[in-house]
């Protein structure tokens, strides 16, 4: 045990080190004020520090080294030994006036000179007062705005006794708590748009900062806010230009990568992961990191047997390639080019498809929730699994009455919709290669989540439907692998729908036929299951289900 064992000081200083604390502007001052004036402190801080990670300034990234550059305005070929503590305390506080100014020029890496006990004093003293002389300098004023309520659910209430309401602007390191709902904010400047679900607690720093204590945060960042840091307990999350989903409980914290990448990094200045699209990772609190890879949708998969073919029911087709030895995964997309001659002719020459498996007929029963294992259950295998699979329905359909039509979802692979040839509704993560003239006129809901889809509902053009049937054809499917998901919705202009907590109109799923009851009932839990973890809704309507005209081969 050391003298500083139990120095109040000395303990905060190494919680300031780890970033695992947060203290008022008079305690920051004392520290500062106390490591400038106690050398001893700051040899044992540095002592204790090297045991833990001897250079973890540097490990923290170039942004923290270049800072430290500009402060000891470091040459690259300089063999200068390092400077005094004082000194460096002269420069942190702006005394040093006396000494010329440096352009400070970018090094690679640090000298041996780090190495020494001496020098990991200067490094502790100088990454210790630019931490604290950051939260004191830096950080904004506690009348400064950082972002705004767009919608409410809810009591929210603030840790200043605020209770918010839409329109309201939450202060820089103001917490907000919620004990049930649901609120949507948008940070200030950078544009970042959150949708956070009760139990909830975070706290928002700064404009381009927030603090996650409890409760589910799922973040849409625009270009302008790429570098967006969110802090937990366990880890700090760095944005860069992506869509995912914080989770924040008692036993550690999740974090989904929805769309794009992040960059996620302890509190001991350890090594950082970079994280893609469909990653998935636990922190538990004793450290251990559990990480999942490859595009989850979140939810179950679908159990109930697709029923049997009736006259009324959608009749569709399975196609994928013939099994390969190769297991290699493709560099192009290989099933999505091979049915596209299909749709540029409007669904009328099958000649590309000669050569692939064929499983038919299949029953069409809505589209949602997790597809991974669709094609082994409907009794396809074996087929190659590494070239995807493709579902194509068709059929002549009556609509539940006359009037103007869209189409609301997305697919984590293909989804596409045609009316009597023309594609009225592309949901695909992966677009099929249309022509200009056959190009989806779509728009993405980032503010309404959907699975895994990073940019939220996708909704499609509106289309006329009369008193006679229309042709439909249907895609979904799978580019490469077995990571399947989607959901297709229908609306019926000027028909009003009941919304989620979060605004989200449960438009009704896309039937065409009555489901069973156990067929209902799995979907209704999937749907629960859906709106718990903020991944879009759903309702189930006998009465806007779509009636298909019995023909004797519907291809």
């Amino acid at each position: 045990m050391t003298p500083f064992s139990n120095d109040p000081d000395f303990l905060d200083l190494i919680a300031v080190w780890q970033n695992n604390r947060e203290f008022s502007d008079e305690r920051k001052a004392e520290l500062l004020e106390r490591l400038e004036s106690d050398p001893k402190l700051r040899r044992e801080l540095a002592g204790e520090v090297q045991m833990v990670a001897l250079t973890s300034t540097v490990q923290r990234g170039e942004s923290s080294w270049l800072r430290l550059e500009e402060k000891l305005s470091i040459e690259e070929e300089s063999d200068t030994p390092p400077p005094h503590e004082d000194a460096i305390m002269s420069r942190i506080r702006g005394v040093d006036s006396t000494t010329p100014s440096k352009t400070p020029t970018r090094i690679r890496q640090p000298r041996n000179w780090w190495l020494g006990m001496a020098a990991a004093a200067a490094v502790l003293v100088l990454g210790l007062a630019l931490i604290l002389q950051d939260w004191t300098d830096s950080q904004p004023s506690e009348e400064t705005s950082v972002a705004k309520v767009i919608r409410i659910d809810g009591s929210g209430r603030t840790s200043q006794g605020r209770t918010l309401f839409v329109g309201d602007l939450l202060r820089a390191g103001e917490k907000l708590s919620m004990t049930r709902g649901l609120v949507e904010m948008a940070f200030l400047d950078t544009g970042v748009h959150v949708i956070a679900s009760a139990p909830l607690a975070l706290t928002a720093k700064s404009t381009k900062r927030m603090v996650v204590h409890n409760g589910q945060v799922k973040l849409h960042v625009p270009p302008q806010g790429i570098g967006f840091v969110v802090e937990t307990l366990e880890r700090r999350i760095t944005d860069l230009g992506t869509s995912f989903v914080v989770t924040v409980g008692e036993k550690g914290s999740e974090v989904l990568v929805l769309d794009g990448q992040i960059v996620v990094g302890d509190w001991n200045g350890g090594a950082e992961t970079l994280m893609f699209e469909g990653d998935l990772a636990n922190f538990d609190r004793d450290g251990a990191v559990d990480l999942h890879s490859g595009g989850i949708s979140g939810v179950p998969e679908r159990q109930t047997p697709q029923g049997r073919l009736g006259p009324a029911s959608l009749r569709g087709r399975l196609i994928a390639f013939e099994p390969s030895p190769s297991t290699k995964s493709p560099d192009t997309d290989q099933i999505g080019a091979r049915v596209l001659p299909l749709i540029r002719s409007g669904f009328q020459d099958e000649s590309c498809l000669e050569g692939l498996k064929q499983l038919d007929p299949i029953r069409f029963a809505g589209i949602a929730g997790t597809c991974n294992n669709f094609p082994r259950t409907a009794g396809l295998e074996p087929y190659n699994v590494q070239l995807g699979w493709l579902a194509w329905y068709r059929g002549k359909c009556a609509s539940p009455e006359p009037g103007r039509y869209r189409f609301w979802g997305a697919a984590d692979n293909y989804l596409l919709v045609a009316v009597n040839g023309e594609p009225v509704f592309e949901g695909s993560r992966s677009l099929f290669a249309l022509p200009e003239g056959l190009k989806v006129e779509s728009r993405n809901y980032p503010s309404l989540p959907l699975l895994n889809h990073g940019l939220g509902f996708v909704s499609g053009e509106w289309f006329e439907v009369g008193a006679d049937p229309v042709q439909l054809d249907l895609l979904f499917g799978e580019e490469a692998g077995n990571q399947t998901s989607g959901l297709l919705l229908i609306e019926r202009e000027g028909e009003t729908y009941e919304e989620t907590s979060w605004g989200q109109p449960r438009w009704p799923l896309f039937l065409t036929e009555p489901l069973s009851e156990p067929e209902i009932n799995e979907l209704k839990s999937l749907r629960n299951h859906m709106e718990d973890n903020l991944k879009g809704s759903f309702s189930i309507s006998s009465e806007a289900a779509w009636d298909v005209q019995p023909q004797k081969d519907a291809y």
